[in-house]
């Protein structure tokens, strides 16, 4: 497989994980603003369907999985993560999605910092394919 086709792969599978990311984080922020604010919910006619959730649920906790199992993989990585806050802070969530409970605003910002990182290899990634740099 030549150098192109490997960085292009590479380049779609962190862009399809990206906007599945994205998506469920937006659901699960829903799902915390309409907990926090029951009366807004009234006014706006805001829903979530427990399908949407479930789904975001899925999508996150796979990611995390992922994540934690890739991380753990990396041996000079994981010397660096073994009493790491990140490392916890990744358990944590995954805990709390396993038991169906809401993540917090703390711990969205998290997901969204992690998945700040996934844009910016996929930004690098874009930037090597357009000026032929393998």
């Amino acid at each position: 497989m030549s150098d192109t086709t490997q960085i292009a792969n590479t380049y779609h599978h962190l862009a399809t994980i990206s906007e599945l990311v994205n998506t469920g984080i937006l659901i699960l922020k829903r799902q915390l603003f309409l907990s926090q604010k029951k009366g807004v919910s009234k006014i706006t006619n805001e829903v979530i369907e427990e399908e949407e959730i479930l789904e975001a649920r899925e999508i996150i906790l796979a990611f995390l999985k992922g994540l934690t199992v890739k991380l753990s993989s990396d041996a000079e990585y994981n010397k660096k993560m073994e009493n790491s806050e990140l490392k916890n802070e990744i358990l944590i969530m995954q805990r709390i999605l396993e038991n169906e409970g809401i993540l917090s605003n703390e711990q969205l910002s998290h997901l969204d910092g992690l998945l700040f990182r996934i844009d910016e290899e996929r930004a690098g990634l874009y930037r090597k394919l357009r000026n032929g740099q393998y």
